[in-house]
């Protein structure tokens, strides 16, 4: 009996490699953030003036995805902070590739302080996903202990 509790503990919180961890993460950012930009979209159509609504949209949008990322490769590794931090990396260098791509086109008026912050933002969002993500020891308090007469 003693190893059939102890099979469907080790099963129950199963750990994948690293790199697979921070592959399905990234997945699971990609879905995300396409689930979260039809509902920005959706809502931004309904504003009065949906210009103004799509910046702060897309980067709500980009900063879920993100710390979404990081909570799944948290969840699903055994070094919860370390993938958070891959992840992170991995997603800064899309944006920065894909806002290299864009040029100028892809800008948002934020000037280079601005930008230099909201890319530096990235990882932080990654690794706050991940610290939330993160398990938690389960350590018995004294003051609950039943004291003994």
């Amino acid at each position: 009996m003693n190893e059939s509790i102890r099979r469907r503990n080790k099963n129950s919180a199963k750990s994948v490699s690293l790199p697979r961890a921070c592959g399905q993460s990234l997945l699971t950012g990609f879905l995300t953030s396409a689930v979260l930009l039809l509902i920005a979209v959706s809502v931004s159509y309904a504003q009065a003036d949906p210009v103004s609504f799509a910046l702060p949209a897309s980067l709500a949008t980009l900063y879920l995805s993100i710390a979404a990322s990081g909570f799944t490769a948290a969840r699903k590794s055994d070094a919860p902070l370390l993938a958070g931090v891959i992840v992170g990396a991995v997603w800064l260098v899309l944006i920065l590739l894909l806002s290299l791509i864009a040029g100028d086109a892809g800008g948002c008026g934020f000037g280079t302080v601005g930008s230099l912050f909201a890319h530096t933002a990235i990882p932080v969002a990654s690794l706050l996903g991940a610290y939330i993500g993160k398990r938690r020891v389960k350590r018995p308090s004294s003051h609950h202990k039943k004291r003994r007469r």
